[in-house]
């Protein structure tokens, strides 16, 4: 309009950065100034400061300031404090208005708006006057006198209130936290103070600290000494509340430690009563990396913790991969939601805002996110020493190389999984047994003479595929049940698919593949095998079938069981296997002989360590669908399965 318009025209801005509320400067954007440049035709800035004794909402605004979570805005609240207004019950005291000379805006580029913005503020904070209301607050916070309180205040450099007519002053509030934001209404004259031994609470009290002549000493006179011990005492408990906040985590285990949760422990370790405004400050400073809203603290995960966060890598302790997870945290209108960290699922970034309330109704609690739960545990404390003997030990380095295992981390991994049990125990401490070594098979070969060198030495194996877990089949028992040392054998090495047959609708896989992978490639030739239990993500061939597995799929394609045509497993005397090994075939279901998938379904490992499996194979649907039916009763919904069952054709794959 002001291209189409060419007229002389006032527009009133603010030109602000992240919006302060507790009254101190900071540093401006450049945004609207070149939003006006870009409209065309000639412009002049007039640089205006409002001073305020008391702002609207003064104690609401100091807590939102000092990190509290923003009250979000509704009409109701509108009219209830305008009513109060109207009443006369919003007392904010005095307000002094006042305007430097005008600057010509003639900018070309960043550089010319950025020197713009900082000349306006600088001549907005030489407008800037105070009262006797800011002086008593000062003197409140400080426990400095008045007059000496007056007298810094003049030395510092601050103007003073115009003399018009008396009005009875605001009343002071009773917290430090609220002083200190009337204090900071001159926060500006404040920060040369802090400029030669703290640069950093220079800049806070004022943003362009660096950039302006500030006429004060470097040695502090005895009153502007008081001033800046004053302040200091607080900022050095601050100092010492924080340090406390995060030992006090540390010692909790917990780890990736964001600033919000140390302000929320510092908060409630705040006895002495800091202004929470420099409480925050100092979690800021110590914590927050330039240009970050919230950067994580180094990790305090003791050393032998994996901490590394690789996409594929599970998290111990957890259910599922380090880079995935549901994190509950509260947005800038104030609510709580739940959203889900990463990028593996569709789900990632999605603000689920009803998930919490729904948790809060039906299991009758209150979710606090300031108090989070216990993320890491110690190891050592956990699994104890292995009982394997220097010579075991020996010959299994001598076995297997860089394939074999002492480390807590591995042990306790392959002896739990992810079943919430398995998780409890974890983190309370109360295993009573894990591998004493892991070891990782490449090859069938290696199966074989891993079991034959067992039981030469007396070693117990257990088989380890994804470690899911769900049946328990990796948990160790205790020594008054089995003695010997316990070997976990890993099989996810063994991971190839050995030979498809395109003409039979067969594949034969080794047993350690994991699902996702098995699926991925199979979809590449065109082939499904359709098995999907629910931890297709982490669980295996071997593990299905050890475990006698169900998919969520079985209406269409069947259980394992349907599935697996043909076992290959290694026992103490030797390979069981049904079939010829040169040909890429099986022969199925025969009238003679053992059914060896009979013995493998369900053995967990009892009978020998599967190492490969012969499956069938079904075409890729050329169509997937999902829909979904709602009942109004669940009885509606029983019959409705019920009469499904019956049903010869087109049955869903999934119910």
């Amino acid at each position: 309009e002001l291209k189409e318009n060419p007229p002389p025209a006032c527009i009133e801005v603010f030109i602000e950065g992240k919006r302060s509320r507790d009254r101190r400067f900071v540093e401006p954007k450049t945004g609207l100034l070149k939003s006006l440049r870009e409209s065309g035709g000639d412009h002049v800035v007039l640089p205006i400061t409002i001073s305020y004794e008391r702002i609207p909402e003064q104690d609401v605004l100091a807590e939102e300031a000092a990190g509290s979570h923003r009250k979000m805005l509704n009409v109701a609240g509108m009219v209830a404090w305008a009513k109060e207004a109207i009443k006369g019950n919003v007392d904010i005291g005095k307000v002094h208005v006042a305007a430097s000379d005008p600057l010509v805006l003639d900018c070309q580029n960043d550089a010319d708006f950025k020197r713009l913005v900082k000349d306006i503020q600088m001549r907005q904070q030489e407008k800037v006057v105070v009262s006797e209301y800011h002086i008593m607050a000062a003197s409140k916070l400080t426990n400095i006198d008045i007059p000496t309180m007056k007298e810094i205040m003049t030395r510092l450099g601050c103007k003073f209130w115009p003399e018009t007519q008396t009005v009875e002053l605001p009343a002071l509030p009773t917290d430090p936290t609220g002083l200190l934001s009337i204090v900071l209404q001159f926060g500006h004259h404040i920060s040369p103070l802090f400029a030669a031994n703290r640069t950093e609470w220079s800049v806070w009290f004022n943003p362009l600290s660096s950039s302006m002549d500030n006429a004060v000493p470097t040695v502090l006179d005895t009153a502007t000494q008081q001033l800046h011990d004053a302040l200091s005492q607080y900022i050095d408990l601050a100092d010492h509340i924080v340090d406390e906040a995060v030992a006090r985590l540390k010692k909790g285990g917990f780890e990736d430690l964001k600033t919000d949760h140390i302000f929320q422990i510092s908060k409630a370790l705040n006895e002495t009563k800091v202004p929470l405004a420099i409480l925050h400050a100092t979690v800021q400073t110590k914590f927050s990396s330039p240009g970050k809203k919230d950067a994580l603290m180094p990790s305090t995960t003791p050393d032998i913790f994996d901490s590394e966060n690789v996409n594929g890598k599970e998290r111990l302790g957890f259910w599922g991969f380090k880079d995935s997870g549901f994190v509950a945290r509260i947005g800038s209108d104030g609510r709580q939601y739940v959203t889900m960290i990463g990028n593996r699922y569709g789900l990632c970034g999605k603000s689920m805002s009803k998930l919490l309330p729904f948790m809060e109704i039906e299991m009758g609690i209150k979710v606090d996110l300031s108090k989070e739960f216990k993320s890491s545990f110690s190891l050592p404390r956990i699994c104890g020493d292995s009982d394997l003997s220097p010579s075991d030990q020996e010959l299994l380095e001598e076995l297997f190389e860089n394939r074999f295992s002492l480390s807590a981390v591995e042990r306790a991994r392959h002896g739990t999984g992810h079943s919430q049990e398995d998780v409890f125990l974890l983190r309370s401490g109360d295993i009573t047994r894990i591998p004493d070594a892991v070891v990782w098979p490449a090859s069938e070969k290696e199966v074989v003479t891993l079991v034959n060198t067992a039981r030469c030495n007396n070693w117990c194996l257990i088989p380890f595929g994804g470690g899911t877990n769900v049946t328990s089949a990796t948990r160790c028992p205790n020594k008054a049940v089995e003695p010997r040392p316990i070997i976990s054998v890993d099989m996810t090495r063994m991971n190839r698919v050995l030979w498809l047959n395109e003409e039979d609708g067969l594949a034969h896989v080794e047993a350690g593949i994991v699902g996702r992978d098995l699926v991925r490639i199979l979809e590449k030739r065109g082939y499904t095998m359709g098995h999907e239990p629910d931890s297709i993500e982490f669980s295996t061939l071997g593990g299905w079938v050890a475990t006698k597995a169900s998919g969520m799929k079985r209406s269409k394609y069947g259980n394992i069981e349907d599935i697996v045509v043909s076992v290959r497993f290694v026992s103490p005397d030797g390979v069981l296997w049904k079939g010829a090994d040169d040909e890429q075939t099986a022969a199925g279901r025969v009238s003679e002989g053992m059914d060896v998938p009979g013995l493998a379904m369900g053995s967990e490992g009892c009978l020998g360590i599967i190492t490969s499996a012969v499956i069938r194979l079904s075409p890729l649907p050329e169509v997937k669908k999902y829909d979904s039916v709602i009942f109004p009763r669940f009885e509606d919904g029983l019959q409705f399965m019920r009469s499904l069952s019956r049903q010869k054709y087109k049955i869903p794959a999934c119910v």
